[in-house]
């Protein structure tokens, strides 16, 4: 491993909520979602606009029901279709096409409209996580390097970039493993003959059999986009990738020599087979079409049947003094495993007639914790505490602040009330936070000179003064 360390000369820094990696439709649209509750969003691009392989991977086509989705996404296919740049709906059509280009600006005005700040020619080139959460990313936007410090980073990259980097599990099948790459490109038709070119380096095709999987689709307008797939590169190698972009330009030019000279009548052709004698080339997509790279390893990998069957995760959930993951539901009786690893079976009357709280139901955690100083703490330092409480617990991660005040005076502390919220399911990252903060906190109390509370009893007997002694308060 390199020690290669980068010079801090230019380095820029910011903070920001959420940082979303890769503006393909679902970082987009992610981005979009987060900027709803207020949170400061980057969304970095690599290319130089918007939509992904939907727009710079050339594929101008939204497959499966794109009329129920959500509520943003709606208001894309609205704007497409208010400007005529889509097809109709259809639910026995393949795919729904649209304009990949005025959808690009589309995505462009309405992540702008929602205050989202967009860097394009971006890409984050390294990481930096500690206890379970990505503190650092570095990001290279066009000649500008960024030390972003976010609260929470959303990979939508399609390549598991940075789960890779921080050294989480991930999978990487390789070139020939890895479902194909695609480029796209479109022949305009100019309605009188053109003089076919076959550059030298560049394949000659003899027949259909020959070829690589290609479709055709024809457009009212004359355009025929060409879909080519690319095979035996690896996705996930930057290094294969330029060669695989090198190498599928090369295949294009051979491919549009056959389809002008001879036609294509494979499955996906076009025109009965016919030379396409009158078209030339008009475009090329900014990308070549990448369909996975490498994957990150979740915990647990859903199967054909979960899909088809709708998958629930078992619910961890807590009875009385019983807790654990429940494991079968039976007509009389419910097993349950148990954190300690037994199994508990219960009746399900007793499950019925308890309160039953379902943590795999949970949304966010709520943390209340006192804080106890001494009695003889001094007033004006009582004044700087709940202040330094609330800095305490918003310097943390994945956490959502409530209050923080002087609550009470006990019979034998001044107490302090802290409320916040774990913005994650996750107990072991509560139980990271809850530690941070105690640290926090016992340093805040050592700075400011004062004494955690300790329970104190003190009794005083009658017999005691018998004995000589003289309780405090008393005369000698």
């Amino acid at each position: 491993m390199s020690d290669y360390k980068i010079a801090q000369t230019g380095l820029k820094t910011r903070e920001i909520d959420v940082l979303v990696l890769g503006g393909g439709m679902a970082g987009c649209f992610a981005a979009m979602a987060a900027r709803r509750d207020g949170a400061s969003v980057v969304l970095v691009e690599p290319t130089n606009a918007l939509g992904g392989q939907g727009t710079a991977g050339g594929v101008a086509g939204f497959c499966g029901d794109s009329e129920r989705v959500n509520d943003l996404f709606a208001e894309l296919v609205a704007r497409l279709r208010k400007s005529g740049r889509i097809d109709p709906y259809d639910p026995n059509d393949d795919r729904r096409a649209y304009d990949l280009e005025i959808c690009a600006f589309y995505l462009q005005e309405m992540v702008a409209e929602k205050g989202v700040e967009v860097w394009l020619h971006a890409r984050a080139i390294d990481a930096q996580a500690a206890s379970g959460h990505v503190e650092k990313v570095l990001v290279s936007c066009g000649a500008t390097l960024v030390e972003v410090r976010p609260r929470v980073v959303i990979d939508a990259t399609g390549n598991a970039t940075i789960p890779d980097m921080i050294g989480l599990e991930t999978l990487h099948l390789g070139a020939r493993k890895q479902l194909p790459m695609s480029l796209y490109f479109t022949l305009w038709d100019t309605h009188k003959p053109v003089t076919p070119f076959l550059p030298d380096s560049c394949p000659r095709f003899d027949n259909d059999d020959n070829l690589p999987m290609t479709s055709l689709h024809c457009f009212a307008d004359g355009r025929v986009e060409v879909k080519m797939k690319v095979v035996g590169f690896d996705a996930a190698d930057g290094f294969s990738l330029s060669q695989a972009e090198i190498h599928a330009r090369r295949q294009m030019m051979g491919l549009i020599y056959y389809l002008q000279t001879r036609g294509y009548r494979g499955r996906h052709g076009a025109f009965g087979g016919k030379p396409l004698s009158t078209h030339v080339l008009a475009s090329v997509s900014r990308n070549i079409g990448q369909r996975e790279g490498r994957r990150i390893v979740g915990r647990y990998t859903i199967t054909d049947d979960d899909a088809r069957t709708s998958l629930l995760r078992d619910d961890a959930i807590a009875v009385g003094d019983f807790n654990g993951t429940v494991e079968q539901i039976g007509i009389k009786s419910t097993r349950v495993r148990s954190v300690n690893g037994e199994q508990i079976v219960m009746s399900n009357a007793d499950l019925l007639s308890s309160r039953l709280r379902n943590f795999g139901r949970m949304r966010e955690r709520r943390v209340s914790f006192i804080v106890s100083l001494a009695l003889d703490s001094p007033p004006d330092t009582l004044e700087r505490i709940p202040p330094q409480l609330r800095a305490i617990v918003e310097a943390e991660k994945n956490v959502r602040l409530d209050r923080s005040h002087f609550a009470r005076i006990g019979n034998g502390s001044l107490d302090f009330e802290t409320v916040y919220f774990v913005t994650t399911p996750d107990y072991g990252r509560y139980m990271d936070i809850q530690q941070s903060i105690n640290l926090h906190i016992i340093e805040m109390v050592q700075r400011e000179g004062l004494d955690l509370a300790v329970p104190v009893q003190r009794v005083w007997r009658d017999h005691v003064e018998a004995a000589g002694v003289t309780p405090p308060g008393k005369p000698a």
